[in-house]
């Protein structure tokens, strides 16, 4: 694989302790919300795999962010 193709994948995904940090929460409340399935992320690891890892896709949690900030913040009109 084109060594710059794989940074540019590899920058487009984040590890859970990655997402954390860039989110702004602990990991262990990461993997809370993943579990609860309240933010997006898919598994990478061999098919069937028991523990596979966690990945993050970047784009995928900013809209997560996008849409926390309007359900949490946008007050409608009176």
């Amino acid at each position: 694989m084109n060594e710059r193709y794989a940074d540019r994948i590899k920058r487009a995904t984040l590890s859970a302790e990655e997402a954390a940090e860039y989110i702004g929460i602990s990991k262990t409340l990461l993997y809370a919300m993943a579990k609860a399935r309240s933010i997006p992320w898919f598994p990478v690891g061999a098919p069937g795999s028991r523990k596979p890892q966690m990945r993050f896709r970047l784009a995928s949690l900013d809209r997560w962010m996008d849409e926390q900030e309007r359900l949490n913040y946008d007050v409608p009109d009176s």
